[in-house]
């Protein structure tokens, strides 16, 4: 069993690495880590993101995707990652409703869950490697 858990965060260290070692471009978009297992989807949601500037401010906009036949609710804490591998949260819930088969782009000015002012959390543009949806959680709704 523990060889199992070791092998297991081994191989989540080694996703994380490979995935942090990208650099992204500006105004394009990229997948970015919710789930803990090292991927880009979890429970029929996947997620994007661009870094790009709104009002002359640093951003990060997300874009999230039910590929569920069904209406979720999402909800994550925001933690860009900052080129040292630091994870920067802050207790502030993101809480956003999707209808099946919806995708929802952040837009300047638009729903505040998408829109990741970069300064918030202590991160600078030229400092920032990625992002990932921390304790990213799906709720099926009727």
């Amino acid at each position: 069993m523990r060889i199992k858990i070791l092998l297991s965060i081994a191989f989540f260290s080694l996703i994380v690495g490979s995935f942090n070692a990208q650099t992204h471009e500006h105004n394009k978009w990229f997948q970015v880590l919710i789930s803990i297992h090292g991927t880009v989807d979890h429970e029929g949601v996947e997620a994007n993101a661009m870094i790009t500037e709104c009002n002359s401010e640093p951003v990060m906009l997300l874009e999230l995707i039910n590929t569920n036949n069904y209406k979720v609710k999402a909800q994550w804490f925001h933690a860009p990652i900052s080129k040292d591998g630091k994870q920067n949260y802050k207790d502030d819930v993101q809480t956003i409703e999707l209808n099946a088969k919806e995708k929802i782009t952040g837009k300047c000015g638009d729903k505040k869950q998408l829109i990741i002012k970069l300064k918030d959390y202590g991160v600078k543009v030229e400092d920032l490697q990625d992002y990932y949806g921390s304790n990213f959680n799906v709720t099926k709704l009727n």
